[in-house]
């Protein structure tokens, strides 16, 4: 939600510079609160890049662990200092924390789950078909002849080999397990056996249940043992078990799991492997609100909602715009571990449905691609909910046999041509749309000036703000001649291109309204940009503050790249037209709407979207029904000016109230110090009351302004307009005598 849009830039900033502060992330079963510096992964691009994290930490290996098959360390440093230095080497191009992942089912509650569904201790069950397998259709095509072995990869808690519902070693079974995690053929928790269980234990046998692949004979498991006993892990278990899994030629990965938010190393570990042909799917969460959940959340993944026995939005089940199908996980009786089976219920249970499904259907057209095994059942799911795809369901419930029948009536072609390059299918949720598939590729327009112009190109890539980048042309009088002030989608490539006269003298910036450029600590922004078909800048690493500047470019020559801040630069966020100097008014940046308040160029605008993106839905412009009656009772100063060396406190009380229900407790409030050099965000406690601890003041400075600038209640939020913003004015600090 965009309400934690300062939090999260503020988390990020005691990342890297406050060792003592922890950072706190959504693991998916509870929250988990861990030193920042514990862990972190870094992306080298050669050895040099290696050889300065090994210096880092004096070459001691305990520190240190290389993910499997990749460029990437998970590292334990202590010293912010250290990481500055790092994210400052060219031979390193990122750094993210590795972040606590958890299984995602749900506690049992009698109250919900009907009594077939409730079991406090797992049980042992004659051989029978759990709703979810006909509801997907799988016994449908059971018989059918033709289909060819297929590898399915559980990344989860482990597997109960031997269990005498599963297959075993000798039927394929094999796997891997990170160091400290326990065995692969061990399952201390229990989770990823029910997850297996979902996806192929053996039919026929008389015993216990059957999977969506009952025929054992039929696939084979690969097991990535990414969790421990606890059903927790590192995201750099995960990732390596993701790498493992496509190395033994799995052609299905199910993930059950989440934790963290998207990251930019994650986010390319799901690429490749889409890219070598992998289809990954994955729980979209069970907090049953809106969030993105990640991995399930990632373009190149299918998320999985959750439905009950009557097809039914499962109360627990998250929903939003990368939600893409969904499959049965209320109540879902699978294998357990001891040899046991048990109820269980969570988008962890759905996903295995879907991943049953897509391996069952793939199986009989091996020549198909992912994404047209992707696109297919997206096509064929059964709608549900509102009509065609929507946030809760996705395209619907997945559908074996009509799958099936669609690709024996097409052919592979059903679900799109083959991409010569499979990430490009890749977009997920109600935007992996299957009616696109079929359409003809047009080529794009070449774009051509009057011969009193010459071209100028921009080549843009945003980060995981988008909103906060825009960019200006100016000539040799400092006039704006062009200005692209508008809400950019994050982490999105962007082509512009303008006529300009051939006899001007130009220069380019680019502004960042946050201050922190476009890259680095969330996503990996960068630009290029052209005049007359040559090259002006190529390739920036984005690593800039509030504004970067080309050289000159045009009739007056080139000059050396100056690459610096502007004499002239917005004061916070960029106007139209920017000030000469920073403003000593307070300006707040507008957080984004859901469209663009001014549109981009009539020239081809954006690409498909390649990166991650942070936050998907944008919080909405105008006031929810009932936040027009939330609204600050009291906004107070209560600087006491406490002398702390040379340095003065001050402090800050808000109270929120509610026009018909009063005091309002845990309602989020988000705002500002100042002129956006310190950001605030807090919650209210029983008594409506956010007390913040402002920024220091010197004893000679000026006062300070402060602005509230958001209200939510951790569902809907409600952004203050320059219009209505709530403010005081601090004390100014008694005279240093």
């Amino acid at each position: 939600m965009i309400l934690t849009r300062a939090h999260a830039k503020l988390t990020l900033l005691l990342i890297l510079t406050h060792p003592a502060n922890p950072l706190k992330s959504w693991s998916g079963c509870g929250e988990v609160e861990k030193d920042a510096y514990e862990n972190v992964l870094i992306r080298y691009t050669n050895n040099d890049g290696k050889t300065a994290i090994l210096n880092a930490v004096d070459n001691d290996l305990s520190q240190v662990n290389v993910l499997h098959n990749s460029n990437v360390m998970s590292v334990k440093v202590n010293d912010p200092v250290v990481i500055d230095k790092l994210r400052g080497n060219p031979n390193i191009d990122a750094i993210e924390p590795n972040y606590e992942i958890c299984v995602l089912d749900i506690p049992q509650n009698p109250r919900v789950w009907t009594p077939d569904a409730i079991t406090s201790n797992a049980r042992n069950l004659a051989e029978d078909t759990p709703y979810g397998i006909n509801m997907v259709q799988a016994p449908q095509i059971w018989n059918i002849t033709g289909s060819k072995d297929i590898k399915i990869c559980v990344v989860d808690t482990g597997y109960d080999l031997g269990h005498p519902d599963l297959p075993t070693n000798a039927d394929g079974v094999d796997g891997w397990e990170p160091a400290y995690n326990g065995k692969w053929n061990e399952d201390g928790h229990g989770h990823g056996t029910h997850c297996a269980g979902t996806i192929g234990a053996i039919g026929d046998n008389d015993e216990g249940v059957v999977g969506v692949m009952k025929d054992k004979s039929k696939f084979k498991f690969y097991i990535g043992k990414a969790l421990n006993d606890k059903g927790t892990g590192k995201l750099s278990n995960v990732l390596s078990a993701v790498n493992k899994c496509v190395d033994e030629g799995a052609k299905i990965i199910s993930m059950s799991l989440g934790g963290g938010s998207s990251d930019q190393i994650s986010y390319d570990t799901y690429k490749n492997a889409y890219d070598k042909d992998v289809l990954i799917i994955a729980a979209a969460g069970n907090r049953g609100n809106s969030d993105h959940s990640y991995p399930a959340s990632y373009p190149h993944v299918m998320s999985v909602a959750a439905v009950d026995s009557s097809e039914n939005h499962a109360y627990f089940s998250q929903w939003n715009d990368q939600v893409e199908i969904s499959g049965p996980g209320l109540g879902i009786r699978s294998t357990w571990i001891k040899g046991k089976y048990k109820s269980a219920s969570g988008t962890s249970m759905a996903a295995p449905h879907v991943a049953g499904v897509a391996a069952l259907v793939w199986s009989h057209f091996p020549t198909c691609t992912n994404n047209q095994i992707r696109n297919v059942l997206i096509i064929t799911a059964k709608d549900k909910g509102d009509k065609g795809c929507d946030g809760k369901y996705g395209y619907g419930i997945v559908q074996a046999k009509d799958a099936y029948d669609l690709l024996v009536e097409k052919g592979c072609e059903a679900g799109g041509p083959k991409d010569s390059q499979l990430s490009d299918g890749g977009i997920g949720g109600c935007s992996q749309d299957p009616t696109d598939a079929n359409l003809p590729t047009v080529a794009p327009t070449e774009f051509v000036c009057p011969e009193s112009q010459k071209a100028f190109e921009l080549n843009l890539l945003t980060d995981s703000y988008g909103y906060e980048t825009s960019w200006e042309i100016r000539d040799e009088r400092s006039s704006v001649i062009n200005n692209k002030d508008i809400e950019f989608e994050s982490n999105k490539q962007y082509n512009f291109f303008e006529c300009l006269n051939s006899a001007g003298c130009y220069t380019f910036t680019i502004y960042d309204s946050y201050g922190d450029g476009i890259c680095c600590g969330h996503g990996i922004g960068r630009y290029s940009i052209k005049y007359n078909e040559e090259q002006v800048f190529t390739d920036s690493t984005g690593d800039f503050k509030k504004s970067e500047t080309s050289q000159v470019f045009g009739s007056c020559g080139v000059s050396q790249n100056q690459s610096s801040s502007p004499s002239t630069i917005p004061s916070v966020g960029p106007s139209n037209s920017p000030s000469s100097k920073p403003s000593s008014v307070l300006s707040v940046s507008k957080m984004p709407s859901a469209e663009p308040s001014i549109a981009p160029s009539t020239t081809p605008t954006s690409l498909p979207s390649s990166k991650p993106s942070a936050n998907r839905t944008a919080s909405p412009s105008s006031k929810p029904s009932d936040y027009n009656k939330v609204y600050i009772k009291k906004l107070m100063d209560k600087s006491k000016h406490k002398k702390k060396g040379k340095t003065w406190f001050s402090k800050v009380k808000i109270v929120v109230k509610h026009k018909n229900r009063g005091i309002m407790k845990g309602i989020f409030v988000a705002g500002v110090f100042g002129n956006l050099e310190k950001l605030f965000f807090c919650r209210t406690n029983s008594k409506g009351i956010c007390n913040i601890k402002g920024p220091k003041l010197k004893s000679a400075q000026n006062e300070i302004n402060f602005v509230v600038t958001q209200l939510g209640d951790g569902e809907s939020t409600y952004n203050l307009d320059y219009s209505d913003m709530t403010h005081i004015t601090l004390n100014k600090p008694p005279s240093k005598k």
